[in-house]
């Protein structure tokens, strides 16, 4: 346990590089999983002492060969800057310096350590009657919590790539700090909105303009194309490298490192023809 803890670890770390996000991650008390390092402390204080268990390596591999790897289409996935969910048939893209997080709830958009982003977001969803302004007063009351009288100061109907959207913005106070709370909710049905809810600093917001405006439908052939990645195992052959292997990783970015965290692999390891890796590959 406490192995599989560390390279969940090293996991961790790595999609924090990956997303340049080092420097953001939050406290352990705020975090919304346990955090890998102290699991790995625990599980190994645990164990001491205790007797050996049997590790049956083949059973475990054939078990996972195939399984899906990261998001699940059926969830929406991200690629790159790009969200793109292909049964609610809609994508965006985030600016530079954010990040994603997917969730089966709702997109959240943060911004990455050292990249003087600044702001959050999320996309989700609420109850649609048919009336984008309403809609958007709503989602203000539900930013606020309970009993909230929170309001927008205006509300602007707009159109955004052939979609019907309203656009509502706030200034207020929050902590000693002036902050700007918008709502861009889109209209995608009669009785279907979706909406990102934005807090950026006073005069701030702006930086989200570009997500809002690439919010569009996804076509049927678009969403076609989209599929999922899997976990495939592969034995090693004579001739086979670390660098060869890893390229056919489905990544654009980063597949040595990818590849060697997946299969926890250090610096001075080195494959054995006859050894079974793993890979990420698009499904076929």
């Amino acid at each position: 346990m406490a192995s599989l803890l560390g390279r969940l670890a090293q996991q961790v770390e790595l999609d924090s590089r990956i997303q340049g996000r080092q420097n953001a991650r939050p406290p352990v008390w705020a975090s919304t999983h346990p955090d890998p390092v102290n699991r790995v402390k625990l599980a190994n204080a645990h164990a001491a002492g205790k007797p050996g268990t049997v590790r049956n390596r083949d059973a475990f591999l054939a078990a996972i060969d195939g399984m899906i790897y990261g998001d699940d289409p059926k969830q929406g996935i991200i690629k790159g800057n790009a969200f793109i969910h292909p049964d609610l048939r809609l994508t965006f893209s985030v600016p530079r310096g954010y990040y994603m997080i997917n969730s089966s709830s709702a997109v959240n958009v943060n911004p990455q350590g050292n990249s003087g982003a600044a702001g959050q977001a999320k996309l989700t969803t609420g109850r649609y009657a048919g009336n984008l302004d309403t809609y958007v007063r709503e989602q203000f009351r539900a930013f606020g919590g309970q009993n909230s009288s929170l309001a927008p100061q205006e509300i602007r109907r707009t159109r955004v790539n052939g979609l019907n959207a309203a656009v509502g913005t706030a200034r207020v106070n929050n902590g000693g700090n002036q902050v700007d709370v918008v709502v861009f909710a889109y209209e995608f049905a009669r009785d279907r909105a979706y909406h990102f809810a934005v807090i950026a600093p006073a005069g701030q917001s702006g930086a989200f303009n570009s997500m809002f405006q690439s919010m569009r439908r996804v076509s049927a052939s678009e969403a076609g194309e989209v599929v999922p990645l899997r976990i495939d195992v592969v034995t090693v052959r004579s001739g086979d490298t670390i660098s060869g292997l890893s390229r056919r990783m489905a990544f654009s970015d980063n597949q040595e490192a990818r590849f060697r965290v997946l299969n926890g692999l250090g610096n001075s390891n080195a494959l054995r023809a006859g050894d079974k890796v793993k890979l990420v590959v698009r499904a076929r």
